[in-house]
This record gives structure tokens, sequence and C-alpha cells, in this order.
């Protein structure tokens, strides 16, 4: 007789599966906030639910926090689980685990090979994105297939070689929207023609379930809601899993059938669905509640931040290293870090200018912000930021976390300084991800690793004819 198959959505994108003894627990954010109080799980995880999860297995798809959250991993030290992680061009994934946590067990999972980590329990880990370390996990259980595409947007020939080699899925789960800076955190940006409506996203998470030819998809990894006071505005561009499904049924599919499975929903091959009742449409007021339930935490953080003094030295050494890293790149930026220790609004703080021309840094004590002001100091872009996130990026490194948080407006000089912007955000993640100096690349493990992921190259020049030079939209990429 066949064992239960049971899978649980337990938070924004943390999902739990349980075959026989093994308890395999992806991506787990389940306590408190992260990125810096400005994201809070929607609907919250009860308590009742963290209680029973004790996993054998963890997996973590990438380095940011909303997948890896160094609260809640702390939370199953006691369990000593095996940490799986994708086997990356880079090791920082697996640097940060060994120094910061108690795990014994730790293995990366080589991008497109099969590993049992229990009978009849195999896991395949997909790596995508040339840049930064990104991920998605096949789960196949007893024959029920599982793909959790998480937040990585794959297509074209590595998609394909997914399908191939799985077949159709039981089940599909990706996000429904972005999470990271642009376009809304661009100030102007309606104004600037740089939009991107809620529909798009729906559409995108709509051909990339029918693509895969799943029986079920699942809205995911996109359910959480801003409460820090320079974020909480960006709630109005949530897009709620309700919005996705009626957009999948205007189009009338047969397949995939699209379910919500907000926290706490299972299913299992025994009993099916197990479906909990959430009214996304109730986001305002479920908003005020959070915020008044969180009130002492978010005052408490707020503090925080305006205490702290910005860290002079950490921001120079931080961008002379990155400097030293692009001796062989020519860049023509010049952009500001505004350091405001409050309200995004106010137009007195610091001021610390990168300029990649010159390779120098400068830091003014004093500056008043004004609308021609990227004009005078010649500035592509200037960005604002509070002192504590500003020394936590430039201490830790953590950059590329940043833009998530949405904790920033980004002010353009024109609107094709958007692309130089792009730039200095691809080199960070480049930086910090042990990409650069370049002759990095020719590593050992750089070079095998981007050796089996030699289908990426094909599907850049994929994305470049369908959305660059063709002009469509990015759903166009899996129709």
């Amino acid at each position: 007789m066949n064992q239960e198959v049971k899978y649980t959505v337990l938070g924004h994108a943390c999902l739990y599966v349980e075959y026989k003894s093994v308890r395999l627990l992806i991506d787990p954010w389940l306590y408190g906030s992260t990125y810096w109080r400005s994201w809070w799980n929607y609907p919250k995880v009860k308590e009742n639910l963290l209680e029973k999860i004790k996993p054998t297995h963890i997996y973590i798809t990438h380095l940011h926090w909303d997948h890896f959250h160094g609260p809640s991993l702390r939370k199953f030290e006691k369990y000593q689980p095996t940490i799986m992680l994708p086997f990356s061009c880079t090791k920082r994934m697996i640097v940060d685990v060994k120094r910061d946590f108690r795990f014994k067990n730790i293995l990366e999972l080589r991008h497109a090979r099969n590993y049992y980590i229990g009978t009849d329990f195999k896991v395949t880990s997909y790596q995508f994105n040339p840049t930064i370390i990104d991920s998605s996990i096949v789960l196949d259980v007893n024959g029920i297939k599982i793909l959790n595409a998480n937040d990585v947007k794959v297509f074209g020939t590595s998609l394909n070689q997914i399908i191939k080699r799985h077949g159709d899925f039981d089940f599909v789960l990706r996000s429904h929207s972005s999470a990271i800076q642009i376009p809304n955190c661009i100030v102007n940006s309606n104004s600037l023609g740089l939009t991107r409506s809620q529909d798009d996203y729906s559409q995108e998470f709509m051909y990339f379930a029918k693509k895969v030819k799943a029986k079920y998809a699942i809205p995911f990894a996109s359910s959480h809601i801003y409460l820090h006071r320079n974020s909480i505005e960006y709630n109005k561009f949530y897009n709620s899993p309700n919005l996705v499904k009626e957009k999948i049924k205007k189009f009338n599919f047969i397949n995939p059938k699209c379910l919500l499975m907000p926290s706490g929903s299972s299913w299992s091959s025994k009993n099916g669905f197990s479906l909990v009742e959430h009214d996304y449409e109730n986001i305002e007021s479920h908003i005020k509640i959070y915020l008044k339930e969180n009130e002492k935490k978010l005052e408490k953080f707020y503090a925080l931040e305006e205490k702290t003094k910005v860290n002079i030295m950490a921001f120079k050494n931080y961008f002379n290293s990155f400097f030293s890293s692009l001796k062989f790149i020519p860049l023509k930026i010049r952009f500001g870090f505004y350091i405001i220790p409050y309200n995004q609004e106010v137009n007195f703080g610091k001021l610390a200018i990168v300029d990649f021309r010159k390779r120098k840094t400068n830091f003014y004590e004093k500056f008043s912000f004004k609308e021609e002001s990227l004009q005078e100091e010649k500035l592509d872009f200037l960005i604002t930021i509070s002192p504590k996130v500003f020394n936590d990026c430039n201490l830790k490194p953590m950059y590329n976390c940043w833009g998530a948080s949405k904790l920033m407006k980004i002010y353009l000089k024109e609107k094709k300084s958007l692309r130089k912007y792009l730039k200095f955000c691809t080199l960070i993640d480049l930086y910090e991800n042990d990409g650069l100096p370049i002759w990095r690349i020719f590593s050992v493990r750089q070079f095998f690793t981007r050796l089996t992921r030699w289908r990426e190259i094909i599907d850049m020049f994929i994305y470049f004819y369908v959305i660059k030079l063709k002009k469509k939209p990015i759903y166009y990429l899996w129709r």
C-alpha cells in the first residue's frame, strides 16, 4: 500500500513536503519580518502550524532573505537537517551557511542532477540566471511531480530541458509578481513610460504554467505585504492570487487549474486538497491590523535607523574593492546615495557619491536635495537609503538584497539613465557573487558549472530577439 505524499504551503515561498520518513522544507521564511522590517508574510503563518515543522532536509533556492532567512533557519538547527543548496558558480551560499549557522550536513546539488533523499523521493535542482544565484527544484515523490519554480523566470531551452526530462507536472508553483525595485521605486516612473501592471505578471504566470502542462497551478512566492513606513506605499501594487486566478479564468484554459493555497493549505495523495480560506480583497484592513500588532517592533527599528551613524570607512572600503574588481571594464557611471535617517520625503541628509569614471568616492556630511541636484552634481541617478541599510549593505555585503526591500526611491536624471542603473545592479550582483574580477569566471568551479548550463547562452539570444528586437511582452517567452 502506497504511503501518503503530502505537501503544505507554509508561507510566502515556503513549501513543506512529507513522505515516509523524509520531511523536506523549502525556503523557510516563517518567523517575523525580513528586509529591514519591510516584508511581512501575508497571510501570517500561524503558531500551531510552526510547531509541526521538523525537517529532515532543507533546500534553499537562492540568497535573498525571503528564501534564505536567518532567524527562521536557526529555529531548525536543533533538528540538524541536511541543508541542500544549488551548486552554483559561486561559493557564496555555502560559505554563508557554514559561517552563520550550526548545521553539520551541507550538500550542494549540481545542476540537473537527480538526488534521492529517501525511497521514491527524488529532487533535481535547476539553476538559471548568469549573474546571480537562482534555482528552481523539481520533486518526484512516489510518482507525484512538483515543479517549484519559485522566483526563477526560466524560459527557452532551459525550460524545455526541465519539461523533457520530467514530463507533465501535477503541480507548478511560481511567483506572480516582481520583487525588484523597478519600476515602482523609480520616481515619476509613469511619466517616463516605465510601468508594469498586475495583468502583466498574471499573464506571465499563466503562460508559464500552461507551457509546463501542469494540472494545477499555484500562485506562490509573492504573498507578502510591506509595513515599513518607507515601503508601505508599495502595497498598492500587490498582485493578489485572486487576480491571477481571474486572469486564467478569462482565458478559459482547461489546464492548468489555478488554485489558491494560502498559508496552512495542503494537498495529500490520500485526502486531496485542504484549502484555507483567506480574503485577499480585504488587504487594506489586514495591513492596519498588522501595523497595530507590530507597532512596537517597527518603532524600535525606526529608532535604530535614526540613531545609526553612517560608517564612511565601510562605504569607501566596499567601493574601493569594487573598483579594483573592474580594472578592465570601462564605465561611465556617476551616482549618489542620498542617506536619510527617517522618512524618505525629507530634503536634508548626507550624500555618498560613487564615480566609476574616476574610480573614486566622495562623501558630503550635509546635503540638501532638490530637483536640480542630479544636474548640479552630474549624477546619472540618485538613490535614497537609510544609514542602517547603507551600513549593512557595505559590511555584509548585501546590496543585492536591498532592491527587494523597496526601502528606496530612485531619481533618474533622464529616462536613458535607467540603463546605467541596471548596469550598476548587474555588476553589484556579479561582484557579490564572485563573478568579478572577470578572471574568476575561469575558475574550475565556475567553468564547469557554466558548461552544464550552456542553454542559458541560447536563452539570452532568445530574450534579446523576442523582447528587445521584436518588442514583445515578456509573457511571449512562454507562448
